[in-house]
């Protein structure tokens, strides 16, 4: 994952999962090892390491610490064994998420936290691997099953916001033909200063209807349980 930039169609998605990783990692001095499953390119491996946290990564794709497929295989790891379990933007490209879950939660130490983020109103991507779109409720049937305390539920855009990103998002599928780059990068950055301001005057909003129109038109959901 490139780092964000104002002209990405994503770039409040990805800060928002940034910000809250951050926050997450600074209460947690005590961990000694976060598991990140479904890594990809470990783009927080740097992050995690440098609040002295021993990294490991699980993918089946890209060069990994744990080669392995989440959706049939074993994680290799003893029973409540791990401070920290990470899906970063992984659960929708499983066939068989609950799979992955089981062994996460399996391997979580009591506890422990995992932090989640998934798209909700987003642009296929990952594509034919792009299985499935998670709602609010969906992480609370996760914590019932598993019996675990939500932390936080967030969102990177909301209502407004959210069909703003998703103009942009298929502003920026024509980025990939040439000359058009240099041309759509511009009203990219503009809708994301839209989305920024919209984000600013949500609190203005009357709260029944703030919070109707953020669940509805949600972009992503960033969630963090704690293992009881």
């Amino acid at each position: 994952m490139k780092k964000e930039n104002i002209f990405d169609a994503t770039y409040f998605l990805i800060k928002n999962e940034e910000n809250i990783l951050n926050k997450f990692l600074l209460n947690f001095d005590k961990w000694e090892s976060v598991l990140d499953l479904g890594a990809w390119s470990q783009p927080y491996r740097k992050a995690i390491e440098s609040a002295s946290i021993q990294y490991s990564s699980v993918d089946i794709a890209w060069e990994q610490d744990y080669k392995l497929n989440l959706n049939t295989d074993l994680l290799p790891f003893k029973d409540q064994s791990i401070d920290g379990v990470t899906f970063f933007q992984t659960l929708e490209h499983l066939s068989e998420p609950y799979h992955a879950l089981d062994e996460a939660f399996r391997v979580l130490k009591s506890g422990g936290y995992t932090f989640i983020s998934t798209p909700f109103l987003f642009a296929l991507h990952g594509i034919p691997h792009d299985f499935y779109r998670y709602t609010e409720y969906f992480y609370h049937h996760v914590a019932e099953k598993y019996d675990l305390e939500i932390v936080s539920i967030s969102s990177g855009v909301k209502w407004l916001g959210t069909i703003i990103y998703l103009f942009n998002h298929f502003v920026d599928y024509f980025s990939f033909f040439w000359p058009w780059r240099i041309l759509i990068s511009l009203p990219i950055c503009l809708w994301n200063i839209l989305i920024w301001i919209l984000e600013k005057i949500n609190p203005l909003i009357p709260k029944t209807l703030r919070f109707s129109l953020s669940e509805r038109l949600a972009s992503d959901y960033v969630v963090i349980f704690r293992k009881k």
